[in-house]
């Protein structure tokens, strides 16, 4: 490293860095001095103090009349950096170029002709004048927001770039600049390297996942330049500074005598790509006049390492290529008898092949003579082997995406042979995934040019899923998804090729209709509650956001249906018809009856049916845990010690069934004359369930009672409750409550046990706290035929005795106030 004065590094007694509380910008750049504060009129105390104080002044001149020398020369070395601070302070602010200032170059010169005797203490002392104006400048740096930063900068360049191109003063102010875009940078770096050599054991199973991570360092390393005030150079440039301070945070990691810490960043650097491995090694962009010599080496020999990786990876593959049989011979591993394994051979030998050439163009090496001759042995012998159709039967067996890497593969190895059948097989998966999507959308299609909107929106939200399988394929096969226009683009492509099996009076029809003021209000309404549901905030985080993905879905799908008929019409070249819709229609109405989500007057939304959202899910888990942890808080039953207290308690006002080969049944029958002995037969009947073990029936019984119930109750008593009333009050209802327990086998020794809360007929609403300060709110009378409430969830008890939630609440409720 070049020598550098360090951040803490002091002389004559004080911090080269020590900050005198002057403004980083000076008087200039249309900076004034702050205006003093008023003083308040002073105290008999604080004159006596000041008496004091001059007193103190007198016998401090009198005993510097005997000081020592070296201790004045602390004092004028002092005197020289506020100085030469407050100088380059003013420097910098002549020189600041931003929004509302321009640079001052007049003022510029007349403070870089100054600057050398303000220095004279400092250089007379020992202080090279470049490092006094690095030190100073860097506190004014620490003082100035991220755009002082950039003005500052891009100033900066505009002077070098004139008479002052080669002043040294400049020159030290951009050391400065850059120096601490290096103090502030290699810390922020550290996490991201971190993550980025944890990635290095993944890179077996997700290849290029190294690179991925290390990628992520050069946006760090932007955000910090930018905030340092480098973020106005050109994005070229930028890149070059980006990749000189991660260099510089590899030189500092691999600058250790911890060789744990050596040994992974220097594998990590070894699973970088080639073309990364070519940038770091070609940047000869520096950060503050920094030599860097750790990193650079360790990247040469990733560089020769990579090499010899990629010469044995592309051996080894040619090699399994070479060994399959000739065409004229029976080949039992072959791409009639394995597929799959010749596909993966195939793919893996084409991206060896590709990788070593590219590795050896960019770093300059020679191509391996020897696999240069095995390369062409392959190339003849695939030429050959897969020139007779009956070797490409079974392309159909392949996935899509091996028959993609495997058409890829032999590609780069440079095969004609089989090129026409693979791209006609890919055709057809194409073409197959678009007629799935066009099956299952062709009833909604049909429903809703009839008027029928329940059925239309029920088929577009079924044919989603064959939209995303669609979409799977297609990326399968090759389709390069870098945002959201690729995939609106293949949306469109679905939904004109199922419009295309319309006939021209369906067509018109459904034109009709989707241009009517009754689809628009209903394509507005969806919009509406799915921004509402999507950025409700803390007030909807008990609801599950994929209820807000489903209606902007169906809002967007309703939107490129109709632009798309629009486009057939044109196509065919049919007339619009005059928009019309079949009726009335109440849009708030369809989406209550369709998705269960009504908006509240108060501009929020209430969800009355779904899965609930993380908060509830969290509650419930929690209660659940904490069940289990505390196994003493849940005794066993004294007359039965198979199970606890709290089952027994619940055993007969609740309902519990079991599940098993026989079917479903109830589990206990409270009106059984025989108590004990009902309660002895739903023991036996657990235990068998359970297959003998009377730990997972004891562990059952302590969940499968009221108190599983108590996560969800108190969910419900929060601001963001999931039951609201019509205008969005959250809380729960009061009525006749029913609770059902249903066990089952998980069929690996385990068991399922299947939770359902019923209230029914709802009397009353208990409106939740509005804060941690309040309590609960009156009860509000309801209509209690058209209030109910119905909660479901199941855990999974292992045979190990490890408790989980494996199905999420679900919900269902109407709460409507009396008249």
């Amino acid at each position: 490293m070049s020598h550098v004065i360090q951040p803490g590094a002091s002389m004559h007694g004080i911090a080269l860095r020590h900050d005198f509380q002057q403004s980083p910008v000076g008087s200039l750049a249309g900076r004034g001095v702050q205006q003093a504060q008023a003083q308040a009129p002073r105290s008999l105390g604080r004159v006596l103090s000041d008496v004091g104080r001059g007193i103190q002044g007198l016998a401090s001149r009198a005993l510097n009349a005997v000081t020592p020398h070296g201790v004045r020369a602390d004092s004028k070395f002092r005197a020289g950096l506020k100085e030469t601070g407050a100088q380059v302070g003013e420097l910098l602010g002549a020189l600041s170029h931003g929004k509302g200032h321009q640079v001052d170059g007049a003022a510029a010169q007349r403070v870089l002709r100054g600057l050398g005797a303000a220095a004279e203490p400092l250089t007379s002392r020992g202080l090279p004048y470049g490092k006094a104006i690095e030190q100073r400048a860097a506190v004014h740096l620490a003082n100035m927001t991220p755009a002082q930063r950039q003005a500052l900068h891009t100033g900066l360049a505009m002077a070098q770039n004139s008479a002052l191109k080669d002043d040294p003063t400049l020159a030290a102010v951009r050391r400065a600049m850059e120096q601490r875009a290096v103090e502030q940078g290699v810390p922020a770096l550290q996490q991201g390297l971190d993550l980025a050599i944890a990635m290095v054991a993944q890179e077996a199973q997700d290849k290029g996942v190294t690179g991925r991570a290390f990628d992520e360092l050069y946006n760090t390393a932007r955000e910090v330049l930018t905030a340092q005030g480098f973020g106005g150079l050109p994005a070229s440039e930028l890149k070059h500074l980006q990749r000189a301070l991660v260099l510089q945070a590899l030189d500092q990691r691999l600058d250790t005598d911890d060789m744990p810490s050596f040994i992974a960043t220097a594998t990590l650097i070894n699973q970088l790509p080639s073309r990364e491995l070519h940038a770091l090694m070609h940047e000869e962009r520096t950060l503050a006049g920094a030599d860097i010599f750790n990193a650079p080496t360790a990247v040469m020999g990733a560089i020769g390492r990579r090499a010899d990786v990629l010469e044995q990876q592309l051996g080894a593959s040619l090699g399994a290529l070479l060994a399959r049989s000739s065409p004229a011979e029976d080949d039992p591993a072959g791409i009639l008898h394995a597929p799959q394994s010749f596909a993966r051979d195939v793919a893996d030998a084409g991206q060896a092949l590709a990788d070593l050439r590219q590795h050896c163009e960019l770093h300059d090496m020679h191509f391996p003579p020897a696999l240069a001759e095995a390369h062409a042995r392959t190339l003849d012998h695939l030429e050959r082997y897969l020139d007779n159709p009956t070797h490409l039967a079974q392309l159909p067996e392949l996935s899509a995406g091996q028959l993609h890497g495997m058409q890829r593969g032999l590609q780069q190895i440079g095969v004609e042979a089989g090129q026409a059948e693979m791209t006609a097989d890919a055709a057809r998966r194409r073409e197959a995934a678009l007629d799935d999507h066009a099956q299952v959308l062709a009833p909604g299609l049909q429903a809703l040019a009839h008027g029928h909107l329940p059925q239309a929106l029920d088929a577009l939200a079924g044919a989603q899923a064959r939209a995303d399988a669609a979409l799977s394929v297609h990326m399968a096969l090759g389709l390069k998804v870098e945002g959201a226009d690729e995939i609106m683009d293949l949306r469109d492509r679905l939904i004109g090729h199922a419009l295309g099996r319309l006939d021209d009076a369906a067509l018109q029809a459904l034109s009709a209709r989707l241009h009517s003021p009754q689809a628009e209000a209903l394509m507005d309404a969806l919009g509406e509650a799915a921004s509402a549901l999507l950025s409700g905030g803390s007030s909807l985080q008990d609801v599950d956001e994929d209820a807000g993905r489903a209606l902007y879905t169906r809002s967007t799908d309703l939107m490129l249906l109709r632009s798309q008929v629009d486009s057939q019409l044109q196509q065919r070249g049919l007339a619009a018809p005059p928009p019309a819709w079949a009726g009335e229609l109440d849009a708030a109405q369809v989406i209550r009856a369709q998705y269960g989500v009504a908006m509240n007057p108060g501009g929020g939304v209430n969800v009355h049916a779904g899965r609930a959202g993380p908060a509830m899910q969290e509650a419930v888990q929690g209660n659940i845990e904490g069940m289990v942890a505390r196994p003493d808080s849940l005794p066993r039953h004294a007359q039965f010690p198979q199970v606890s207290s709290a089952f027994m308690a619940d055993l007969p006002r609740a309902r519990y069934a079991i599940t098993d080969a026989g079917g479903s049944r109830p589990l206990f029958d409270p009106q059984a004359p025989d108590r004990d002995g009902a309660t002895r037969s739903a023991i036996a009947q657990l235990q068998q369930l359970a297959g003998g073990n009377d730990e997972l029936v004891l562990l059952a019984s302590r969940l499968a009672h009221q108190g599983s119930l108590a996560g969800l109750q108190e969910a419900l008593l929060t601001p963001q409750g999931l039951l609201r009333l019509p205008d969005g009050t959250p809380g729960r209802l009061m009525g006749t409550e029913r609770v059902d327990y249903g066990f089952a086998s998980d069929g690996e020794g385990g068991l399922l046990l299947r939770v359902n809360y019923d209230v029914q007929d709802a009397t009353h609403f208990l409106p939740a706290p509005r804060s941690a300060s309040e309590g609960i709110g009156s009860p509000v009378e309801l209509d209690a035929q058209r209030s109910n409430s119905q909660f479901n969830f199941t855990l999974h008890i292992g045979a190990d005795l490890s408790v989980r939630v494996s199905e999420p609440v679900q919900y269902r409720y109407d709460a409507q106030r009396a008249a």
